[in-house]
């Protein structure tokens, strides 16, 4: 009687253990492939671009001043995707540039401040945002590669980070076995 105890014990243990495994991986899937939080590249910083420049973003976008006026306070912006330009609009001081690619945000800036003298323009954005184009690869996100801290095209500052999914992932992981082992331990006390 004793050991078709144990065994019932055994196998109510491997159901669960198995159970836990199976919601561990559900869960897991549906974190990385959930699209309704966008993920952050660039986290408002503040760009600053010259009018025979422009600066580099990830994922292979460009943003371009193509002319500047001074007296309306507008200029002329060009954002490229490796090389082929996907949005062109005219601006004023306090207005957003935005890129939408299929609803889905993608480069978000404020125009702050336009500075001109005879030989060059200096367009000053604030409040910078980069989001994940889900239909390009996705970059590696550490500080050496970031295009915002990168001196080839403009000097700026970033405080961005990326991949919260993971550490979601990873919390429910962990919260799901202790749950584990709490029903483990009470089990076995029952059965002992």
């Amino acid at each position: 009687m004793r050991q078709n105890t144990k065994l019932k014990t055994f196998v109510s243990l491997l159901i669960i253990l198995m159970i836990l495994h199976s919601g561990v991986t559900v869960v897991s899937s549906q974190s990385e492939e959930d699209d309704s939080v966008p993920v952050v590249l660039i986290n408002g910083t503040k760009i600053f671009i010259k009018s025979d420049e422009s600066h580099s973003f990830y994922q292979g976008y460009k943003l371009q001043i193509k002319g500047v006026n001074q007296e309306d306070e507008r200029l002329w912006l060009e954002l490229s995707l490796n090389g082929r330009s996907v949005k062109s609009d005219v601006v004023h001081e306090g207005e957003h540039f935005t890129y939408k690619r299929d609803s889905t945000v993608i480069l978000n800036a404020t125009v702050d401040k336009i500075y001109s003298n005879p030989e060059n323009e200096l367009v000053t954005f604030k409040s910078v945002y980069q989001y994940l184009d889900p239909q390009l690869e996705t970059p590696k996100l550490n500080n050496s590669e970031n295009p915002a801290n990168s001196s080839n095209d403009t000097n700026s500052t970033n405080n961005s980070k990326g991949g919260d999914g993971y550490l979601q992932t990873a919390i429910t992981i962990a919260g799901t076995i202790s749950i584990g082992v709490i029903v483990v331990y009470i089990l076995y006390k029952n059965t002992t």
